[in-house]
């Protein structure tokens, strides 16, 4: 995983953003106002490497914090600079996918994807959560 992960960071690399920044972007183009812990439970990730993440984003103009209620709560967005930026990106990140599954082949890379999501959703039966939520 670590070197498929290194195959996307280097293509992702002139754009100064790595293969998790970019995730999280995207997530947040589908799920604009989502909050930063529901964001960490929909990427399978904890709230401190997610803000890790979200860090650069935002000093970078990328996303928005929006604070909501009594400020504790916090919304995300991806700003107009952020979409630019993923559209600019998806190029890149669409020759990274290409080179994955050249080298995997279409077949595997399925059964590949295919083994990750079973994996995700009976670890999250065996932890009591419903796996429809994040999907």
């Amino acid at each position: 995983m670590r070197r498929m992960t290194q195959i996307y960071d280097d293509a992702l690399r002139p754009f100064d953003l790595k293969l998790t920044q970019y995730s999280v972007l995207v997530t947040l183009i589908g799920r604009p106002g989502i909050s930063i812990t529901d964001l960490a439970d929909l990427l399978e990730s904890d709230r401190t490497t997610l803000s890790r993440n979200l860090g650069p984003l935002q000093k970078r103009g990328l996303i928005a914090m929006e604070p909501v209620d009594s400020g504790r709560r916090r919304h995300l967005t991806v700003t107009d600079k952020g979409r630019a930026l993923i559209q600019a990106v998806f190029p890149a990140w669409r020759a990274a996918e290409s080179r994955v599954r050249e080298v995997l082949g279409a077949d595997s890379t399925n059964e590949l994807h295919d083994l990750l999501q079973g994996f995700l959703n009976e670890t999250r039966v065996q932890d009591g959560e419903d796996e429809s939520v994040r999907e």
